[in-house]
Formats: structure tokens, C-alpha cells, sequence
């Protein structure tokens, strides 16, 4: 990969969990206030991103992905459901962008990661699989979740902890 396509990936990582973020802020913020102006800038960040992302890439993608992929259908969420100016063919084309652009990076986890990796995916594939109303892939966030809680807790578990 030349510098200007690593360059331009990594700043598409940073603003996709800026923005997420931020969107995450702005849902709060209609929530809190009733403002209708926060919820036209979530629903604008969101049509925005859904309009141009493909995948995150590199090395880190899956874990960009589970960052940002955790946080934007909570706000999504949120949205859809208190805010009626968000079109429904907005809503539909950000519901692809989390099925195609997300989910397929983090809907298996990352078995030999470490294990907020693997934490991580499965808070995102539970929020977009809430978001896309898709049981399955829900089922396979606890599926993930439970398998990796169970892990994480018998590696750390130490003799001075149990002990005492």
C-alpha cells in the first residue's frame, strides 16, 4: 500500500469513530432537549457515512469496525424511533452500510486477538443486529460474548484475587 491509500485509510478510521461518537452525543441530545436540530445532524452524519463507506481496511479494520459499529446504531436506533425527519430510504441505506460494511468484518470475531477485540465485535454485532432486527446474527453476539467472557475470566484469575 502506497503512503497516500494508508494515509487516507487512517484518517477514514479516526473520523468513522469521531463521527460515531459524535453522532452518539448528538442522539443525546435530541433525547435530553427535544431539539430537532441534534437530530437532524445525527441522521445528516449518518447519510453521509452510509453514502460512502465500503469497509475500513488494514490491519486494524475489524477493530475500527466494532468501535464505530457499536456506536452508530444506538444512535441510529434512537433516531429512527423519536425522530420522524429521518427518510425511510436514508434509513434503509445506512442499514445496508452496517450489514455490508460492518458486519461482515466483525460477525465471526477474531479468534487469536486479544480479547477486547473480540469484546468489542460482539457489542457491535449485537447493536447492529438490534438495529437491522436480525436475530441471528444477536444470537451470535451472545454466542461471541459468552464464549469470550468465559476466556477472558479463567486468564485472569490469579491466586492472590481468589484468595484474598
Amino acid at each position: 500500500m502506497d503512503f497516500f491509500n494508508f494515509f487516507c485509510a487512517f484518517v477514514n478510521r479516526l473520523l468513522t469513530r469521531d463521527d460515531s461518537n459524535g453522532d452518539a452525543m448528538l442522539h443525546a441530545r435530541y433525547h435530553a432537549t427535544g431539539d430537532a436540530a441534534h437530530a437532524a445532524k445525527s441522521a445528516e452524519i449518518m447519510d453521509a457515512w452510509s453514502a460512502v463507506l465500503v469497509k475500513h481496511n488494514n490491519s486494524n479494520g475489524p477493530l475500527q469496525s466494532a468501535w464505530a459499529g457499536a456506536v452508530f446504531p444506538r444512535a441510529a436506533e434512537v433516531i429512527r424511533h423519536t425522530w420522524d425527519g429521518w427518510p425511510a430510504t436514508n434509513v434503509a441505506r445506512f442499514e445496508r452500510m452496517l450489514q455490508t460494511a460492518y458486519l461482515p468484518m466483525i460477525i465471526d470475531g477474531c479468534f487469536g486477538y486479544n480479547g477486547n477485540w473480540e469484546l468489542s465485535m460482539a457489542e457491535a454485532i449485537a447493536a447492529i443486529a438490534v438495529f437491522c432486527e436480525d436475530s441471528a446474527s444477536f444470537e451470535q453476539a451472545l454466542s461471541l460474548w459468552r464464549g469470550r467472557v468465559s476466556s477472558t475470566r479463567t486468564m485472569c484469575r490469579s491466586p492472590c484475587v481468589e484468595n484474598g
